[in-house]
């Protein structure tokens, strides 16, 4: 039996984040300054998401699908992709 991996893109994702946080680098005079233009979202900070949870997942698109069989290389047992 032959391994591969595969990489494989979908059409759509339903999914729900569950938490997240603004993250980036804002330039103020002082700490309290930088505290008020964040809560007046003065700036465009990077939101990241922390949890999530997929419910449901498209069709695969296997025009843009990458496979590529894996080999075992017996002398130190690494695999090569």
């Amino acid at each position: 039996m032959k391994k591969f991996f595969v990489k494989a893109p979908v059409e759509w994702i339903n999914a729900y984040i569950k938490d997240g946080h603004l993250e980036g680098y804002i330039e103020a005079r002082n700490k309290e300054e930088a505290i008020e233009m964040l809560a007046n979202r003065d700036f465009a900070l990077d939101f990241v998401v922390d949890d999530y949870s997929v419910e449901d997942v498209g069709p695969v698109i296997l025009e843009h699908t990458y496979i590529k069989e894996i080999y075992n290389n017996n002398n130190n047992n690494k695999k090569k992709y």
